[in-house]
């Protein structure tokens, strides 16, 4: 599973055991190669702070696949909306940022998250 999920992370994560859905380790390589990964994750690791951080930085709209419980925490928001705003998601597509204008908002709920 290592390393199909060097090469195809998200659908790697996909098809996972629950065990490795929930390898700190393997996951992390996961997020790292393909943000959205965090949707395969496990409900612990989707409430990891550390890794919801490493998503958001690679894709803003990670954020959606995120615990409830993080997707207002001010610092992920922030990173959220730092890395949507000047485009430095390297490997996901750009993200509106007219919401932050409005005070963010607006890009929150294209992210998905529920909030706004």
């Amino acid at each position: 599973v290592a390393q199909a999920v060097a090469v195809r992370a998200l659908q790697a994560l996909q098809f996972a055991s629950a065990e490795l859905r929930d390898d700190d380790s393997l996951v992390g390589d996961a997020i790292r190669q393909d943000a959205m990964s965090l949707q395969y994750a496990s409900r612990r690791l989707q409430r990891s702070r550390k890794l919801v951080l490493v998503a958001v930085r690679r894709n803003p709209k990670a954020l959606r696949c995120a615990d409830d419980s993080l997707k207002c925490d001010p610092e992920i928001v922030a990173q959220a909306l730092k890395y949507a705003a000047s485009g430095c998601q390297p490997h996901a597509k750009q993200v509106d940022a007219v919401g932050i204008v409005a005070g963010g908002t607006s890009l929150l709920r294209s992210l998905g998250t529920g909030v706004g």
